[in-house]
């Protein structure tokens, strides 16, 4: 937990205060690198599979965000946070971090400027992502700890 909210003010205090809750509980739980002992893809699958994840435009909303239970709401933000450092690298994230907090828009209008898709193809890919069996390196390590 500590981890968590450590992130949060590492982010503030580097990137500014203006955030989406979407991206800076998913910064802080991907610092951790877990939900519930559980890599994050493996707790995204799950919940996609379960049929529990909604549409990353709905998560980028922050009211529609604060809808979602939190189990569900700030997996999905690790799994996402992570999908991006492990296909587009940190400093994309960090580009992120910072445009949605400057753009005038929203987060999906700072999603699409950085990431260069639609918020519905990232919303695709980010899914595939999370469908697919291979494991990064930080779900090897959490596989094997005790």
């Amino acid at each position: 937990m500590f981890t968590r909210e450590a992130a949060k003010v590492s982010a503030a205090a580097s990137f500014g205060s203006m955030y989406n809750p979407f991206i800076r509980d998913g910064l802080a739980v991907a610092a951790s690198g877990t939900w519930g002992g559980e890599p994050l893809r493996v707790v995204g699958r799950r919940i996609l599979e379960d049929g529990d994840a909604v549409a990353l435009s709905s998560l980028l909303d922050p009211v529609e965000y604060q809808r979602q239970r939190i189990g569900t709401g700030q997996a999905l933000a690790g799994s996402f946070v992570e999908y991006v450092i492990s296909t587009r690298g940190a400093e994309v994230f960090v580009e992120l971090y910072r445009e949605q907090g400057s753009i005038a828009g929203s987060a999906v209008e700072a999603a699409e400027t950085v990431l260069g898709s639609t918020v519905d193809e990232i919303d695709t890919q980010w899914k595939d992502y999370l469908r697919t069996e291979t494991q990064s390196g930080a779900e090897q390590a959490a596989a094997v700890r005790p």
